[in-house]
């Protein structure tokens, strides 16, 4: 209960973030304290109180969880599969050197876009081969797990570099045409909730991503933003940051994924992941197919997504 009410808490207290996080975890955990309770009742009876106690907590989190996914309500008899578009998000980890594998998971799941983060120039020179059939791209490199790349099988126009905080995260950006629509794709990176001074960047961040399919809302325009943005749905802090990336006019296609299923850390149990990662889309681009990829040697599970961009 205890860290339940402190993961409510808004607060740049790394402790606090971190705890918010983790819904997931205190749903599994509060079903293991209902069974002990209700063994430990059948010895005394005052431990009734404690099955009472944690089946309410496990049921909270359960709806709290649950009411932050969406089910697909798309039908499908008026789909035209050629007319979708499918974009593959992978954290790569810097420090990872098992390229194969991410050229492997690229091969195997033809994403038209794939969005890399965490790339320097080893990463770079060692994924090369990619240009063959992702001939449009932009390359950012770094050494400190912020590099960030774009790799396309369609063409990119107006492709920008911009920096969203004073620690200079690039966060890129291009144009694309799928049928008769424009479509703008950011690849966005944001600062670990390590400090309150990363916890208030990263946070800031978060509100200019809002306030970008807000406006895109408004105009007419399409825009897809992808991402670590290095939050879960659930702390409050976020949801504080920015109320948008919450609401029905802000698709974002990881509320689609499958339920209690998370993509960081992978060296965990899977029971005990979270997902950082995010493709956000304004309100006329509706996620259809959503799932996590194979492990490539990273932190971080890829997450492909698929767009209808037919009907908007």
């Amino acid at each position: 209960m205890f860290v339940n009410i402190v993961g409510n808490i808004n607060s740049y207290s790394l402790v606090v973030d971190i705890l918010s996080q983790l819904k997931v975890q205190y749903f599994y955990i509060g079903i293991l304290f209902t069974i002990a309770f209700l063994y430990l009742s059948f010895v005394n009876k005052k431990f009734i109180a404690g099955v009472v106690l944690s089946a309410l907590i496990t049921g909270f989190n359960y709806i709290d969880v649950s009411s932050s996914y969406t089910q697909f309500h798309w039908n499908c008899t008026t789909r035209i599969p050629a007319s979708n578009l499918k974009i593959g998000l992978f954290n790569v980890l810097t420090s990872n050197a098992k390229y194969h594998l991410l050229l492997k998971e690229i091969k195997t799941n033809n994403p038209d876009i794939a969005i890399l983060q965490e790339v320097d120039k080893n990463w770079l020179q060692n994924i090369e081969e990619l240009k063959e059939n992702y001939p449009n791209f932009i390359e950012y490199p770094r050494g400190d797990n912020f590099g960030i790349a774009i790799y396309s099988k369609i063409p990119l126009d107006d492709k920008k570099i911009e920096y969203w905080s004073n620690y200079k995260i690039p966060v890129i950006s291009a144009k694309i045409q799928k049928g008769n629509k424009i479509i703008k794709i950011y690849g966005s990176h944001t600062l670990p909730p390590t400090s309150k001074s990363y916890i208030l960047t990263r946070n800031e961040m978060l509100k200019k991503i809002g306030k970008i399919l807000d406006q895109a809302n408004m105009d007419k325009e399409h825009i897809i933003v992808a991402g670590d943005l290095n939050t879960t749905f659930f702390p409050r802090a976020y949801r504080l940051a920015n109320p948008s990336l919450n609401s029905a006019a802000i698709h974002d296609a990881l509320r689609y994924a499958p339920k209690f299923k998370g993509s960081w850390n992978t060296a965990f149990p899977p029971f005990l992941r979270i997902t950082l990662e995010h493709i956000l889309s304004t309100e006329d681009i509706q996620p259809i197919n959503v799932r996590f990829g194979q492990n490539i040697g990273s932190d971080h599970l890829p997450v492909f997504a698929e767009f209808d961009v037919l009907n908007f």
